[in-house]
């Protein structure tokens, strides 16, 4: 039985409360909050658990539910999900005021006095039911893609006849627009067919063991070295998310740089809590759609498959010995850096994208343990870049490391004063509209940076053209699709990553 939510504005409550019961007895089951959220629980968890679980979302039109709030944050998270969305208008309204996401599908009617309701009702019902298989389907692999989004746990992973059938449906139904496939949807089913390929490696019979066990002995030397750490994807969700420093971010940066700084004689290179506001801006609220950025920062074996690709041409400060190949990349400028990028599929993250990463989902002030800078790579004046993976403890809410410390990172933007709006505004720059001389945000701290310097809010600044030992960067993906995962088991374990200029 197909499981409906319903959207609407309880100003409407009579006339919902007829469709619900006539959807009702068509036999489908209507997911409505005075019926569906036990008491004492969370409204917004339980409406956030119903729009998930539901196989349809029917948003009621009318002149009350397009000002509504909680309409409006429904519809964006039905549509976030991929949900199907089906519109039905109970009260003529202006459709100026009706959200983008209901205004591009079609409309059932189904006003009172003036279309046949019973026929109304027939139309919902047989919009719901057409490929319904297709919608359950969808329903059933977007919940387990964000059950296993939540964890990475690899047993949640589809296999074996599950993950054929779940293919054959995607590749079958790769043209529809409602619901639409998802980008969750779609790395769920790439990371369980190569999780099935890689298991595949291991399972035999007894002779394939022998025979794997003496290849190991035998290849043990080169499988002891140093192997390359793939990169990484990770999904930063849509939302709001605050952006720039406040007060108490702002004087906590103040008064801790005056007391790191004051036995050094220094303290007068502390910037002061209005400049500080001025130079990495105040802010509030920003909003961004989804998107995906590194896990880490990209390294030099990383790089070194995008120069053997001639995608990438460095200037010859880019160099390392072979040791470090799972340390930063640095030593390259903005634009060698956004070259990188541009092969892999993707570019380098704004500024708001790099500090809402680093922010997660809680806002923290500092993405890595502030109580615990030893997990952090800051603040040793004789440290350089560590290997990417060393400082575990430098992590954000959303699982990206490194955000604090270890490099600082090129970023997208460039360096300007935040305007007094935060829609639209921070806007990546290309290869094409960028000058050398031109100023860039830098963001996130250094191993040689004081440990305030990795604040999610902190920015700095640097020309498009220098290039530093300390400066690094990550990319940033708008679009999982149009990006690459060139870190195969060949590149890991066969690979030669090291550069003689």
């Amino acid at each position: 039985m197909p499981q409906i939510f319903i959207s609407y504005s309880r100003v409407d409550l009579a006339t919902v409360e007829r469709i619900v019961d006539a959807l009702a007895r068509d036999d489908l089951k209507p997911w409505i909050d005075w019926k569906s959220i036990p008491k004492g629980e969370k409204f917004e968890n339980e409406i956030i658990k119903g729009i998930k679980e539901s196989d349809v979302f029917l948003h009621l039109i009318s002149p009350n539910s397009i000002h509504s709030d909680w309409c409006r944050r429904e519809i964006e998270y039905a549509d976030m999900i991929g949900k199907r969305i089906i519109p039905i208008i109970i009260q003529d309204t202006q459709q100026s005021y009706i959200h983008p996401k209901i205004k591009e599908r079609n409309w059932i009617f189904c006003r009172e006095g003036v279309d046949d309701f019973p026929k109304s009702i027939e139309g919902i019902q047989e919009t719901i039911q057409t490929d319904f298989g297709w919608v359950g389907e969808h329903t059933r692999l977007q919940n387990k893609a964000i059950e296993w989004e939540k964890r990475k746990d690899a047993g949640r992973l589809l296999r074996g006849k599950d993950l054929l059938e779940a293919e054959h449906v995607f590749a079958k139904n790769n043209t529809k627009t409602n619901p639409k496939i998802t980008d969750i949807q779609r790395t769920y089913i790439f990371v369980s067919r190569q999780y099935q390929k890689r298991l595949s490696l291991f399972i035999g019979g007894s002779a394939t063991v022998v025979v794997f066990a003496l290849t190991f002995l035998w290849l043990w030397p080169s499988l002891s070295r140093e192997r390359a750490i793939p990169g990484e994807w990770v999904l930063i969700p849509a939302g709001t998310f605050n952006m720039g420093f406040n007060n108490d971010e702002a004087e906590l940066m103040n008064s801790s740089c005056i007391k790191l700084m004051e036995p050094l004689n220094k303290s007068d290179q502390c910037f002061t809590v209005g400049t500080l506001i001025k130079e990495s801006g105040r802010h509030g609220q920003a909003f961004l759609e989804d998107f995906w950025i590194m896990k880490n920062e990209v390294s030099n074996a990383q790089y070194q498959q995008c120069f053997d690709d001639e995608g990438c041409k460095p200037t010859e400060e880019w160099k390392y010995p072979n040791e470090d190949i799972n340390k930063p990349a640095t030593d390259l400028t903005w634009k060698e850096a956004t070259q990188y990028c541009l092969w892999l599929g993707g570019r380098l993250p704004t500024q708001s994208e790099w500090e809402k990463a680093s922010r997660g989902p809680t806002n923290q002030q500092f993405p890595g343990d502030q109580e615990d800078l030893s997990e952090i790579n800051l603040g040793g004046l004789e440290n350089g870049p560590a290997p990417i993976s060393q400082f575990m403890g430098d992590l954000s809410g959303y699982e990206v490391h490194n955000l604090a410390g270890n490099v600082k990172e090129w970023t997208a933007s460039a360096f300007a004063p935040y305007p007094e709006r935060a829609t639209g505004w921070d806007l990546p720059m290309s290869l094409e509209n960028i000058s050398s001389n031109m100023w860039m945000v830098i963001k996130g701290g250094s191993a040689d940076a004081i440990w305030i310097e990795g604040m999610s809010a902190y920015r700095g600044a640097l020309r498009a053209e220098s290039h530093f030992p300390i400066v690094g960067f990550r990319c940033a993906c708008p679009n999982l699709e149009k990006c690459k995962f060139p870190w195969d088991k060949k590149w890991i374990w066969q690979g030669e990553y090291y550069l003689d200029l």
